[in-house]
């Protein structure tokens, strides 16, 4: 806090103050600075990890209508009414959608209230940001050998030379080998098969 106006940047205006008293005490935030610096990662990311998501307010938090609530509408002002009877017709709404019908320096305090009075809660979405690493493999089905002549399949593939290549390609490698695992990437090394030949 000073009385001096920064000469290297625009400042931005405190929409609001967010709590009364500080909600972390000095060594936890002492400790999260320690953490940023060995780690190598900024503060923020530090607070979105350790903190328990009923005490962060970020984008991809949602509110909700606390279940079976009976709201007392003539006790409400004017944003917290709105807020209501958005999460009516919505149920989920996150807080970017909230800046559209309520000024930006008053959601907060109008969350914090309604919070307060138990009428919502907050409903933290997780999106799944791993994914597994999928690898194809290809056989020959046994049912098609055991089924059909191979002569016949063969005759079947006359006018198209790289499937049957590739045909007679996959039925070796799958006969010297019964329990190899033929990768669907392996075929496609040497640039003479492609996808199209499936």
């Amino acid at each position: 806090m000073h009385d001096e106006e920064p000469t290297q940047f625009v400042a931005k205006e405190v929409i609001s103050i967010l709590d009364e008293q500080p909600i972390l005490p000095p060594p936890q935030i002492k400790f999260w600075k320690w953490l940023s610096d060995y780690y190598l990662c900024n503060l923020g990311e530090i607070y979105r990890f350790a903190f328990p998501s009923s005490l962060k307010l970020e984008s991809e938090t949602y509110l909700k209508l606390k279940p079976n609530v009976t709201v007392e509408f003539e006790n409400l002002d004017v944003n917290e009414m709105y807020l209501i009877q958005a999460l009516e017709v919505r149920q989920l709404i996150n807080l970017t959608d909230i800046e559209a019908f309520i000024p930006k320096k008053d959601i907060i305090k109008t969350i914090n209230s309604l919070i307060d009075l138990q009428y919502i809660e907050i409903d933290e979405k997780i999106a799944e940001k791993y994914k597994a690493k999928e690898v194809a493999y290809v056989k020959i089905n046994d049912e098609v050998l055991k089924n059909n002549n191979l002569t016949e399949i063969l005759l079947s593939l006359k006018r198209a030379q790289k499937q049957k290549d590739l045909f007679l390609h996959i039925l070796e490698k799958q006969t010297e080998n019964p329990d190899l695992h033929i990768k669907k990437s392996e075929l496609f090394e040497d640039g003479y098969f492609t996808s199209s030949h499936f």
